[in-house]
């Protein structure tokens, strides 16, 4: 028999001291989930799976000969998700309280293309000013962005795939692009 706790909800509230003897047991489950946008304000495909057994997880590893190949030897935590790979939702969120910031898409993985556009930047200039801000900030060597032309404008693309990369680090990115964009473009 597999034991596995549904902690969507309530798994946040082992973190409360005075509320951990309700989580008695606990660590006999073989698997235990948790959602903690539930608690934390964090985007909902923040999901988490914990296993017992660290070889239970590899019950759903899927492997292919151009991507999770069986024989790689560097280390690759898509192994230990599901959908192997997850959108970082962090990024809309880093955007959608910028109000001279555009989210250009939807983004359903960890690229997010979006435009600055500055409150009196007259319309036919937009597209000039995001190539501008690309261009200083591959040339100062700090950061990788790109650009790119979606649904006919043009726009630019901040991929993040390393998952060591942090809320307060893209903040610092956007706020970056904006202090490159007031100076004039």
């Amino acid at each position: 028999a597999w034991l596995h706790i549904d902690g969507a909800y309530g798994l946040a509230y082992k973190l409360v001291p005075e509320r951990t003897h309700l989580f008695t047991g606990l660590e006999q489950a073989d698997s235990v989930s948790w959602d903690p946008h539930k608690q934390f304000s964090v985007p909902i495909p923040s999901s988490v799976l914990f296993a017992r057994r660290p070889d239970d997880l590899s019950r759903m590893t899927l492997y292919s000969s151009y991507f999770n190949r069986p024989d790689s030897v560097e280390p690759n935590p898509g192994l230990k998700s599901m959908p192997s790979t997850r959108p970082l939702s962090a990024l809309p969120l880093v955007t959608s309280d910028q109000h001279d910031m555009e989210l250009c898409h939807d983004p359903d993985t960890g690229i997010l293309c979006f435009r600055y556009i500055p409150r009196d930047l007259p319309a036919a200039d937009v597209g000039a000013l995001q190539q501008v801000i690309y261009e200083r900030i591959m040339r100062s060597g700090e950061r990788t962005i790109s650009v790119t032309r979606l649904d006919g404008v043009t726009a630019l693309r901040l991929v993040a795939v390393d998952p060591t990369v942090t809320l307060p680090a893209l903040v610092e990115t956007i706020e970056h692009v904006r202090l490159i964009g007031t100076q004039g473009g």
